[in-house]
């Protein structure tokens, strides 16, 4: 699906999230996530996206929205928002040819915690699976 560079659809986003923004947190959460993927993929700016998946993440870094994530602009594609921030996001950190802000510097070192958090977090769960395997089959 071709997303219109013409229209307007971060400037949407923002006031939709504008409007809902004293609702529970984790209803807008999926929002905040196409706001940081529309600035990454459409704008190419990684500042603002990067503020964005942060933000989202902070919400509930345990939310089923971040490992299985609808991208809007391929609704057929199931992503993993922290297999996005480890593999492609965070990584630009390291670009010689790339010029962060110190708070964006901050940001992406507090979304690699995250992303090392949830990483461990699924070492335990298959250890755990493994151990009850082996238990269940003795």
């Amino acid at each position: 699906m071709m997303i219109n560079k013409k229209y307007p659809v971060i400037d949407r986003l923002i006031s939709v999230l504008d409007k809902f923004k004293d609702f529970f947190p984790y209803l807008i959460q999926p929002l905040i996530l196409d706001l940081a993927i529309c600035y990454w993929k459409i704008q190419n700016n990684i500042d603002e996206a990067i503020k964005y998946f942060l933000q989202a993440v902070e919400i509930n870094p345990e939310a089923r929205c971040l490992t299985s994530y609808f991208d809007f602009m391929n609704i057929t594609e199931n992503r993993n928002i922290f297999n996005i921030l480890e593999k492609i996001i965070i990584p630009k950190i390291n670009d010689p040819h790339s010029r962060f802000r110190e708070n964006t510097v901050q940001r992406i070192h507090k979304l690699k915690e995250y992303t090392d958090n949830y990483y461990a977090s699924q070492d335990l769960f298959t250890t755990q699976n493994a151990f009850t395997q082996l238990q269940n089959d003795n």
